[in-house]
C-alpha cells in the first residue's frame, strides 16, 4: 500500500482492520482483548440443538484449523443441500452491479434477457430458509470458530450467491467483485468463513483453492503491499502439495481462515451455488 493510501484508510474501524489486521501479532491481540472484555459480560451461549454434523470430532477439526487454515467434515447432507438449491431458485437475486432484482431462471450463460452480463446473484433473505439458519446456529460449527477466533464472535453474517457460468474477462469479473484471483481477505481484525457447495464444484464449475498454511506464512513485502498475487507469484511461493483445489458434491462444507491465501476458479460449464457465513 502507498503512504496516501495506508492515512486515508486509517479514519474508521474497517480501515484499521484492513491496514493492521493482516497482522498474526494484531490479530492475537485483538482476540485477547476481546476476551478479556467478554469475561465481564454475558454472552450468547453456544446452541443446544442437536448437532447437523455428528461425525466432526470438534477437537480435531480445531487443531487442522489451526495448522492448515482449512478443515473438513461439516457436510450437509443431500436433502439439506437441496432445500438450500431449490429456494436459490425461487428467491429474488440482486448484485449492487445491477439495478433491480432477478429470478435464476432468468440467466442464460451469465446473460439477463435484456443482454446485460451477470456474474453473480446473490440470493435475498437467506436465513429465511430453515435449514441455512439450522447450519449457522449449528453447536459444533459455532464451538471450532469461537475457539479458533478465542473469543465470541460479535457478528454472523451469510451469504448465498450463484456464481454464473460465462466467459468473462478478468476486468469484467472484477466489476462484481468476482474473487478469481489469489488474495487473502482482511475484513476485520479477526475472523473465519464456514463454505458450503450447494452445487457439484471442480475445475469448471467454481472449486475453492486455497493455499495450505498461508495464514501463517507470507512474505513481510506481501503483508506490506497487495493482498492479491498472481498464480505464478504464489505457486513460486509454496510447495505445490499445499495449493489444494476443494472439489467437492453438493452440501461439501469447510471452515476457513481466509487470511491464507485462495481465490474461486471461474466457472465456465455450470453455475456455482455457495453458501458462506463469516463469523467474526
Amino acid at each position: 500500500m502507498q503512504v496516501k493510501q495506508i492515512v486515508g484508510k486509517l479514519k474508521n474501524h474497517d480501515g484499521l482492520a484492513y491496514t493492521f489486521g493482516r497482522f498474526r501479532p494484531v490479530r492475537g491481540m485483538y482476540a485477547s482483548a476481546m476476551r478479556c472484555k467478554q469475561m465481564f459480560s454475558a454472552q450468547s451461549p453456544i446452541g443446544t440443538q442437536e448437532t447437523i454434523f455428528p461425525s466432526v470430532n470438534t477437537k480435531a477439526a480445531l487443531a487442522e484449523l489451526r495448522r492448515d487454515a482449512v478443515c473438513f467434515g461439516f457436510d450437509l447432507t443431500p436433502e439439506a443441500a437441496k432445500i438450500i438449491y431449490d429456494y436459490s431458485c425461487s428467491q429474488p437475486l440482486s448484485h449492487n452491479s445491477i439495478a433491480g432484482t432477478f429470478n435464476y431462471s432468468q440467466v442464460t450463460g451469465g446473460k439477463l434477457p435484456d443482454g446485460r452480463m451477470v456474474a453473480m446473484g446473490y440470493v435475498d433473505k437467506p436465513l429465511d430458509c430453515p435449514v441455512v439458519r439450522a447450519t449457522v446456529e449449528d453447536p459444533k460449527m459455532q464451538w471450532v470458530c469461537r475457539r479458533y477466533l478465542g473469543y465470541v464472535p460479535l457478528h454472523v453474517d451469510v451469504n448465498l450467491y450463484w456464481s454464473f457460468a460465462a466467459k468473462l474477462n478478468l476486468e469484467e469479473r472484477r466489476k462484481f467483485n468476482q474473487t478469481v484471483e489469489y488474495h487473502f481477505d482482511v475484513h476485520d481484525f479477526n475472523f473465519c468463513y464456514a463454505h458450503f457447495y450447494i452445487t457439484d464444484c471442480d475445475e469448471n464449475s467454481g472449486a475453492h483453492v486455497m493455499v495450505r498454511g498461508s495464514h501463517r506464512h507470507k512474505k513481510l513485502s506481501w503483508l506490506l503491499g497487495s493482498a492479491r498475487k498472481g498464480d505464478a507469484e504464489v505457486n513460486a511461493a509454496y510447495p505445490a502439495k499445499d495449493i489444494l483445489v476443494i472439489k467437492g458434491r453438493a452440501g461439501t462444507g469447510f471452515i476457513e481462515d481466509t487470511s491464507c491465501y485462495h481465490k474461486a476458479i471461474a466457472p465456465v460449464e455450470r453455475d456455482r451455488l455457495l453458501f458462506q457465513i463469516r463469523y467474526h
